[in-house]
């Protein structure tokens, strides 16, 4: 009786899988429902400033115009469209629509009976990411998604012109966030025809192929770079991180975020394994249950995990995908280049990316992955995953409840509920965005009064405070609007530069406590510690500067005391 319980169940779950319609529907329209809610004073400053100062102020870009093509895309949209906050939200949707629209096309002729409900979970898994505006990650990774999906029909059509557009489009993504040029590792696919027909000589031709379409994307973007006159702000972007030296304390430096590619890959790896291993000894364990306790009980073990530690996503679902991937490339050699396309799309975006963030940034390229692992768990005969595809059913509401829990959140550094999220901030730029009223209210303070110090034309924003700059008509002083992003070094030289131009002294505006995660309501300590906060506060002391304005979360500093 039980058993025809449960396998009855179980039919349900499957029938709803198949629901096509239902999915496709809700894969469209969730980035909408994230646009009007949350208010990120760094990240979504950042970049939108870089839109903003793109085409006749790219000076003051800093060393940030290294995602050039990104830059330009969200500075078009910003010149034709609006400078409203809510105008870039609208971008994001549409990519992400785009990049749903290519995952479905690329898979439409693999039979698979699960893959619209795949792309769905992947729209709902990339509300992790939380970054609800065009950014490059969007972009790059949608450039991507077009190289894996010409490489893919290529194999499927033959048409060689397909070969020089998968190099081109990778060759595009270059420029819109340069270390994704790592995903050029695909034409690794080119060593394993689905029809097992390798040849040197083809090889070696289609190698040519896929790098000359490289050479054509790369060549493009340098072109238009010229004609616009970034040459130079593009050289200083790369020369900034080529003087940082060895062994610097700098995230960003180049060995920092080399070692931290290989370390996060490799603890994704290892967190896949042990997670086996754990089902391993799970399956075993949960016979003492009944089959009435374990079913709710294993969906409990999936949502622990997901909430006590961001080592489940960070690391154990990529890592499960890892796996996945390297049984299929030994047992499937029909479609061995359909998962090394999956493995390097996963990869990629990690590269050169926060160490700190794990492998955040694979959800990026999980277009394919996700709705091949459904695949292989409802579909296929496995092995390294046999203990997870006897709890598919769990394993799939863990995670759908846990991504719609998530969902109820806001975006990066305003992760509050969505039900509090209600009240609208002034600045005409900031329509239909909304936020907690604690929020709206400080920053509301904050702008009217950097508006109103119409004698200083120049400021200097920390911490994580870029907002400022593209809200206002404040122009950075030290030429970036995110400055402590910055090596030092730069930053240190871009200080003698203002003094010796004559610059006005500026005004320095500075967030009391870490505009992270959720504040005001919890007050993480300031950066004023790191050697920025030092080398500012030696400014701030040489040019006596005094406050003349404070809020809960933000201060306002001038120059003599004035």
């Amino acid at each position: 009786m039980m058993k025809s319980y449960h396998y009855g169940f179980y039919r349900k779950f499957v029938s709803i899988l198949r629901q096509n319609s239902l999915w496709l529907s809700l894969a469209f329209l969730i980035p909408y429902f994230q646009l009007f809610q949350g208010m990120c004073v760094a990240d979504l400053g950042f970049s939108l400033s870089l839109y903003k100062y793109f085409f006749d102020k790219v000076e003051f870009m800093g060393t940030s115009n290294m995602t050039w093509l990104t830059n330009f895309v969200g500075a078009c949209w910003y010149n034709l469209f609006s400078d409203k906050v809510i105008a870039f939200r609208l971008l994001f949707a549409l990519f992400i629509n785009a990049c749903t629209f290519v995952g479905l096309f690329a898979l439409k002729d693999i039979k698979l009976k699960y893959k619209v409900f795949g792309i769905f979970l992947c729209v709902l898994w990339l509300n992790k990411a939380c970054l609800t505006w065009f950014y490059y990650d969007h972009l790059s990774s949608f450039l991507c998604l077009v190289s894996a999906f010409s490489l893919i029909q290529y194999f499927r059509s033959k048409q060689n012109l397909l070969i020089y557009l998968a190099g081109f489009f990778t060759g595009l993504a270059f420029f819109a966030r340069p270390p994704i040029i790592c995903s050029a590792l695909m034409c690794l696919v080119f060593l394993f025809p689905p029809d097992d027909s390798f040849s040197l000589k083809n090889f070696s031709i289609q190698l040519f192929r896929y790098f000359s379409g490289i050479a054509v994307g790369i060549a493009l973007c340098s072109v238009l770079i010229v004609l616009f006159h970034h040459e130079e702000s593009l050289l200083r972007s790369f020369q900034a991180i080529e003087n940082i030296k060895p062994g610097s304390s700098y995230i960003y430096s180049p060995d920092n975020l080399l070692l931290g590619f290989t370390y996060i890959n490799s603890v994704a790896l290892l967190s896949g394994i042990i997670f086996v291993a754990l089902f391993c000894l799970w399956l075993r364990f949960g016979a003492i249950f009944s089959k009435t306790l374990l079913f709710p009980f294993t969906i409990f073990f999936f949502l622990f995990l997901s909430f006590n530690t961001p080592y489940w996503w960070y690391y154990f679902f990529p890592g499960i995908l890892f796996l996945q991937f390297f049984e299929a490339i030994i047992k499937e050699k029909s479609s061995r280049y359909l998962s090394i396309i999956s493995i390097i799309l996963i990869v990629a975006p990690n590269f050169c990316s926060n160490p700190g963030q794990g492998t955040r940034n694979s959800i990026y390229g999980m277009w394919f992955a996700i709705p091949l692992l459904i695949s292989h768990l409802f579909e296929k005969k496995i092995f390294l995953l046999k203990p997870l595809k006897v709890y598919r059913a769990q394993f799939l509401m863990g995670l759908i409840l846990y991504s719609i829990w998530l969902f109820s959140y806001g975006v990066i550094d305003d992760e509050h509920f969505r039900s509090r999220m209600l009240s609208p901030l002034k600045d005409p730029k900031l329509q239909f965005t909304f936020t907690t009223p604690e929020r709206a209210k400080l920053v509301d303070e904050l702008i009217d009064r950097v508006n109103s110090l119409n004698d200083y034309p120049y400021a200097i924003c920390f911490d994580r405070i870029p907002i400022v700059h593209y809200l206002t008509d404040k122009l950075p002083y030290l030429n970036s609007v995110w400055p402590n992003f910055q090596p030092i070094g730069v930053i240190e030289n871009n200080l003698w530069l203002g003094k010796s131009r004559g610059l006005p002294l500026p005004m320095i505006v500075h967030s009391n406590f870490d505009t992270q995660r959720i504040w005001p309501e919890i007050e993480y300590p300031s950066n004023f510690q790191s050697q920025f906060g030092q080398l500012m506060f030696n400014f701030m002391k040489e040019n006596k500067y005094k406050k003349i304005w404070e809020n809960q979360m933000f201060a306002i500093f001038l120059p003599g005391g004035k």
